[in-house]
C-alpha cells in the first residue's frame, strides 16, 4: 500500500498522502469489479482522474483503518464534494498526479488541498489575489502564490458549495512559515468567519488544511 505518510492532526482529525504507483486495472482488482464512486459517471472521466480519485478512495479507506472506524464507500453531492456513505465524518479529497490526499474530520467539515509551485499560478494571480493580500507575496514568489491558492482551494472545499469567490470572499491575512500556519478570513453566506490552516511541504509540494 503506497500511503506515504499518515499525520495524525488533533483527537479528530487526520490525513493521508498515497503515491500512486498502480495502474487502474490493479485499482479496480482492490475493488473486487464494485464501482469506484456512486456518481453513475466513472466512465466519463480521463483515466489519470480516474486514478487520483481511487487513490483518494483508499486513502480514505486507510484513514479509517487507522482510527478504528467504518468505511462503507463514498459518494460525491451535486457539487463535486466527497462523502462517506453514512456521513459518519466529515471528508476532503485533493490530489496532483503522482499524489493524492484524504483529510477526514469526526467534528466538522474540512478542507484540504495538494499544490505544485508552477508558473501558472503567476499568470492567474488576477483571478485568486486581492489587494489585501499583495503584501504576502515578494515579487511573484511561486511558494507564497502557491500557498495562498491552496490555502483559498482549502477553504473552497471545507465550504464545498459553488459560488464563493476565491479572490472576493476568501482573504489570507497571514502565512507565518516558522509556524507552518496560515491566518484567513472569509466571507460565507454574507457572514464573515476567520479560518485557520496548518501547511507543510511534501518533497515538490505544498500540503495546506483546515482546522
Amino acid at each position: 500500500m503506497p500511503v506515504v505518510l499518515t499525520k495524525r492532526i488533533s483527537e479528530d482529525e487526520i490525513l493521508a498522502i498515497w503515491e500512486i504507483t498502480e495502474s487502474y486495472e490493479e485499482f479496480e482488482e482492490r475493488l473486487h469489479r464494485t464501482p469506484w464512486i456512486d456518481n453513475g459517471q466513472e466512465g466519463t472521466i480521463h483515466p489519470i482522474k480516474r486514478l487520483e480519485y481511487l487513490a483518494c478512495r483508499f486513502a480514505t479507506e486507510h484513514l479509517t483503518e487507522a482510527i478504528n472506524i467504518p468505511f462503507h464507500g463514498v459518494y460525491k453531492d451535486f457539487h463535486g464534494k466527497p462523502h462517506p456513505k453514512g456521513d459518519e465524518f466529515f471528508l476532503s479529497w485533493s490530489h496532483a498526479y503522482p499524489y493524492a490526499v484524504s483529510c477526514i474530520h469526526l467534528k466538522k467539515p474540512v478542507g484540504i488541498d495538494i499544490e505544485r509551485p508552477r508558473e501558472q499560478l503567476v499568470r492567474a494571480s488576477r483571478k485568486y489575489v486581492n489587494d489585501e493580500e499583495l503584501s504576502l507575496v515578494e515579487g511573484n514568489n511561486l511558494d507564497q502564490l502557491c500557498l495562498i491558492w491552496a490555502a483559498k482551494e482549502a477553504i473552497f472545499k471545507m465550504n464545498g458549495r459553488s459560488g464563493l469567490s476565491l479572490k472576493d470572499d476568501i482573504t489570507i491575512e497571514s502565512i507565518e512559515n516558522t509556524k507552518k500556519k496560515v491566518l484567513s478570513k472569509a466571507n460565507i453566506n454574507g457572514s464573515i468567519k476567520k479560518i485557520s490552516l496548518d501547511f507543510f511541504q511534501m518533497k515538490e509540494n505544498w500540503v495546506v488544511y483546515t482546522r
